[in-house]
């Protein structure tokens, strides 16, 4: 069995929890590569360019860039506890975010419904824990962990 590579890919604003095999599959078993043909992840193909410098990664895909950045999982989880563990949403169950209620960026109340998950056919919102600015971690329809941070809460100065 492949070991498994696991920690946080900031892409924009964004950090998305990221579980790879030490060989060229998913986690979830999906054969991925990148190489001069392009971007393949379990058979669909996407034209790219990318260009590497240490932890970035520039990436060309669909007429776009994007910058991904690798967050070791340690750091990520030292500097949210520097935040201030009350205000991360962390996920109580595994699961698969179904909806975003906020947006990225929203000033939200505490009591405010962020986003909805659902884990063993159960739906359940997730809310705010503290009056502030929202930094999403995830996107509707990504899978996550036990304990992920999908959100943080950033209180107002």
């Amino acid at each position: 069995m492949a070991e498994l590579m696991q920690g946080y890919l900031r892409i924009g604003d964004m950090v998305a929890p990221l579980s790879l095999s030490k060989g060229p599959r998913l986690a979830d078993g999906r054969l991925v590569s990148l190489g001069a043909d392009g971007l393949n992840v379990g058979g669909d193909r996407w034209p790219v360019a990318y260009a590497r410098d240490g932890d970035r990664l520039w990436v060309h895909l669909g007429g776009q860039i994007h910058e991904l950045v690798w967050v070791d999982p340690v750091a990520f989880h030292e500097a949210a506890g520097a935040a201030g563990a009350n205000n991360i949403v962390a996920a109580p169950m595994p699961g698969l975010v179904v909806r975003l209620v906020a947006s990225e960026g929203q000033e939200v109340c505490e009591g405010d419904p962020l986003l909805v998950i659902e884990s063993m056919k159960l739906e359940t919102t997730l809310r705010a824990p503290a009056d502030g600015a929202l930094a999403l971690h995830v996107a509707a329809g990504q899978g996550f962990d036990r304990g992920a941070p999908l959100a943080t809460i950033t209180p107002k100065d």
